[in-house]
């Protein structure tokens, strides 16, 4: 093995493993902020569609860009906590599995 390639640190020795972590506790604080905001953006399946039907009301305000919405707690509950627990999943995984 080549002297310079002992020189870079493996992922697992914390190269990319330090991303990771910094882009879980990211997500993590986002998570916070939207459940304690009562707002948080999501993706609405491809091109921007949103499914199901029910929770694709078009908005008072435009809140749709690059394919996903604001989802309101006041108006979807169910939707806007299914969104917040798979950020927090999201999370929890970016800072222990990787």
């Amino acid at each position: 093995m080549p002297a310079a390639w002992e020189a870079v640190p493996d992922a697992a020795e914390g190269g990319a493993t330090v991303i990771f972590k910094a882009i879980g506790i990211v997500v993590a604080l986002y998570t916070l902020y939207a459940a304690a905001s009562g707002r948080v953006y999501a993706k609405s399946g491809p091109g921007g569609r949103c499914r199901p039907a029910a929770v694709c009301r078009r908005p008072a305000r435009d809140d749709t860009r690059a394919g996903g919405r604001t989802v309101s707690r006041q108006e979807t509950p169910v939707y806007f906590w299914t969104v917040v627990a798979i950020y927090a999943g999201l999370s929890v995984a970016l800072i222990a599995v990787f």
